[in-house]
């Protein structure tokens, strides 16, 4: 690390800081215990946002890591989600699931400062490269400790944390804005989908002179797909005739694909190949999924999450209207679904659902007034969308300026950093032990001195889910 600033020097984290105690929850002595594990942490905003009471009981095997105001905890799976979060007074002597490297900085450390350098580029560039595993990437707590890590005089550790936490502040106030218009926005398409449609759809409801009621069943042929053999890989092999899954509904049109069948699985199953223009329902999907819709760029067949809706010919001019209703009608299709656990829609629910037709002619000023207000819609969103990405690099140029001596200027009259650390090593060096046999197990209590790391190699492969750390 080159290019500090005067007073500044660099070293290992491992160098500043302190040990941390493995205990067992029976050993605190009262009945519960909160605990913070790796789904308490909100990765977006390097917070400890949701941490439970477990009894000692009940306490997880990981439950091991007795944890201070002031640390911060590290999730070593999957650093790039930036599981970081600050241990606040309200958690001191608590204790912190083993899936997390325990940063606790010693005397010449400011615990914030080390909080906020922890989720850095400049420190995350060096910890992520050193990730092992697939299903679970992770690092060793020695991974992290080995990052060198800039250690300006203390007194200014302290200047650039104010500094630093109030150019943050801001920032994430006029972040939260931004994501506030976002989902405004959302919701004003919404409406305006509605109020096209005049409102909800109910059997009482009033239409406008000239409107009448029909459903996707009366103006469409209404179909699906299925999945051919897995088995049988001559159905997929070098295939060539689009194959569509309800992932794909989540765009307003499918022009592309991942997946391909080949002409002898058209010929040997019941699949068939729906014609561009037709509509595209998800019958049943992960999250939201369920109730999507869209419309084929490209002639294709589908599995039977989907439902395919080919207008009759006297009925295509329709087409862009029933878009336009099937998309309104989202959230109801969502709730007509039936079944358990997952809910799903079929056929014949889909053949049901009501849609409002006006005349021809005040259906074409319809759609041009939706079409023109999406435009600005998509305008806005884009802007708004530049203003997140914005924000983020401000951050990114905040804390590489922070860390790099140049969000604040210095004061000459600061004790150089390399002093404070000299005299910690002379006093450590003059309370010196007498050597002893090397324990092959770690202490019970540490002091305050510079840790071994006892389990600093262990890499913590075939974790559990993260939210069950």
């Amino acid at each position: 690390m080159t290019d500090l600033p005067p007073g500044w020097t660099s070293v290992r984290l491992g160098e500043v800081s302190l040990s941390v105690e493995k205990i067992e929850p029976k050993e605190l002595g009262r009945p519960n215990f909160r605990y913070v594990d790796i789904g308490s942490i909100d990765g977006g905003r390097q917070l400890i946002a949701n941490v439970e009471s477990v009894a000692v009981e009940d306490a997880p095997s990981r439950a091991r890591q007795l944890i201070k105001s002031g640390d911060t905890v590290f999730s070593t799976v999957r650093p790039y989600l930036k599981k970081i979060g600050y241990v606040s007074d309200e958690l001191d002597g608590e204790i912190a699931s083993t899936g997390f490297c325990v940063l606790r900085p010693d005397s010449c450390l400011n615990s914030r400062y080390l909080f906020h350098l922890s989720y850095s580029s400049g420190f995350l560039d060096q910890v992520l490269p050193k990730q092992r595993g697939v299903s679970y990437p992770a690092v060793r707590p020695v991974d992290v400790f080995d990052v060198e890590i800039p250690l300006p005089p203390l007194a200014e550790q302290g200047r650039i944390v104010v500094a630093l936490e109030g150019d943050l502040s801001r920032l994430d106030f006029g972040i939260e804005a931004v994501k506030k218009s976002r989902e405004r926005l959302r919701l004003w398409t919404n409406a305006l989908l509605s109020q096209a449609l005049q409102g909800s759809y109910h059997e009482a409801d009033e239409l406008p002179s000239g409107w009448e009621w029909s459903t996707v069943g009366d103006l469409a042929d209404v179909g699906t797909g299925m999945t051919p053999l897995r088995s049988r890989q001559d159905y997929y092999a070098d295939g060539i005739i689009p194959w569509v899954t309800s992932a794909l509904v989540n765009k307003p049109f499918i022009g592309e694909v991942q997946q391909y069948v080949t002409e002898k699985a058209i010929e040997e199953t019941s699949l068939k190949i729906w014609p561009k223009g037709t509509l595209v329902v998800a019958m049943y999907g992960e999250g939201k999924t369920r109730g999507r819709s869209s419309e084929l760029l490209i002639d294709a067949t589908m599995n039977q999450a989907c439902a395919a809706i080919v207008l009759k010919s006297h009925y295509e001019n329709r087409r862009p209207w029933v878009k336009l209703a099937l998309e309104a009608n989202y959230s109801r299709m969502r709730r007509l679904a039936s079944g358990g656990v997952q809910p799903n829609l079929n056929l014949s629910l889909v053949r049901s659902i009501r849609i409002p037709l006006p005349p021809p002619a005040e259906q074409g000023r319809i759609l041009q007034d939706v079409n023109e207000a999406r435009s600005r819609q998509a305008r806005l969103n884009q802007a708004l969308v530049l203003a997140e990405i914005r924000g983020a690099k401000l951050r990114d140029s905040l804390l590489r300026d922070a860390f790099a001596g140049r969000l604040l200027p210095q004061d000459p009259t600061d004790e150089p950093v390399s002093e404070l650390l000299a005299q910690i090593k002379a006093e450590q060096t003059s309370q010196a032990k007498p050597k002893r046999t090397r324990r092959t197990t770690p202490k019970e209590s540490p002091s305050a001195t510079r840790t071994e790391w006892p389990d600093a190699g262990r890499t913590p492969v075939n974790y559990e889910q993260e939210e069950l750390l």
